[in-house]
């Protein structure tokens, strides 16, 4: 799937968070995950987290700890 995204979208914004958040230790992960739902809200947590492992599914690895 080779969609093109505005790379001024929030979309890119928010797969290159997911990204980023993915390559984490689980430790840093975690911390980061709970820091998001200080700061914008659990809704932007789930979301964050549902990219995670939309990411993780998608490059068939283990399904990391969350």
């Amino acid at each position: 799937m080779n969609e093109k995204i505005d790379t001024n979208s929030e979309e890119w914004r928010h797969k290159c968070e997911v990204r980023a958040v993915a390559n984490m230790p689980l430790q840093k992960r975690r911390e980061f995950l709970a820091l998001v739902q200080e700061k914008r809200g659990l809704d932007a947590r789930l979301r964050l987290q549902e990219g995670l492992t939309e990411l993780w599914n998608t490059k068939n690895t283990t399904q990391m700890t969350l």
